[in-house]
């Protein structure tokens, strides 16, 4: 390794390599950085997409119940009186076991609709 051409090249291909190792990082990191979404969604269906919202979710104040306020974030605690369905120790707010027992009733009608036969 004492020839000096041989040298040379071996510190080209470095800085070639760093180069672009460096170039790749940047590249990588800039489009990630592109792709973030930093603005607030508009809607519950951009916020949530097609899922149910978790308990944690709707909980804002991380108080361990669903207030009325805190419900008017999702459109199905809001209508149709259904928050007073699903207080059911009438105390004007959601506690996790009645939050759970609604979806558990949610997922079951949503699976006896699914396998419903067609005509």
């Amino acid at each position: 390794m004492n020839n000096p051409i041989l040298r040379i090249m071996q510190i080209k291909k470095s800085r070639v390599f760093v180069f672009f190792a460096t170039l790749l990082l940047l590249l990588t990191g800039s489009t990630l950085a592109a792709n973030q979404d930093t603005s607030p969604p508009l809607v519950e269906e951009e916020q949530w997409g097609t899922r149910q919202p978790t308990f944690t979710e709707l909980d804002k104040n991380l108080d361990g119940f669903i207030s009325k306020d805190e419900a008017e974030e999702w459109s199905e605690l809001s209508k149709n009186n259904k928050f007073d369905q699903i207080d059911q120790n009438n105390d004007n707010k959601i506690n996790y076991s009645e939050f759970r027992a609604f979806q558990e009733k949610k997922i079951k009608e949503s699976i006896k609709e699914f396998t419903k036969p067609r005509e």
